[in-house]
């Protein structure tokens, strides 16, 4: 019950009834776990994560996915990033309405 009671009087968070999408690139599933926890540390603070698509991409996998200087060239991932954003887009859209 005390949980229950310190969380009712925490105050609202800045980041409450915001949108959000996680992306990541890693080794192997190490971006999949990481993304994981980012989503389990962002219920708590109230956002509003989009279910699909996910973006997980092995950043050592052949071909190469970034140029010498970071930069990604992998156009097939820039596509699913893409993809990602409008997905957000459209996430983010009716949250925008719901706070006026």
């Amino acid at each position: 019950m005390q949980l229950i009671g310190h969380l009712e009087s925490r105050p609202p968070s800045v980041w409450a009834d915001k949108a959000a999408a996680i992306l990541s690139a890693g080794v192997g599933f190490g971006g999949g776990r990481a993304q994981y926890h980012l989503r389990q540390i962002g219920i708590y603070f109230d956002f509003h994560f989009i279910n699909k698509p996910e973006f997980f991409l092995n950043a050592f996998q052949s071909p190469a996915k970034f140029d010498s200087d970071g930069n990604l060239i992998d156009v097939a991932a820039k596509e699913r990033i893409k993809t990602v954003l409008l997905s957000l887009h459209a996430f983010t859209l009716p949250l925008q309405c719901k706070c006026e």
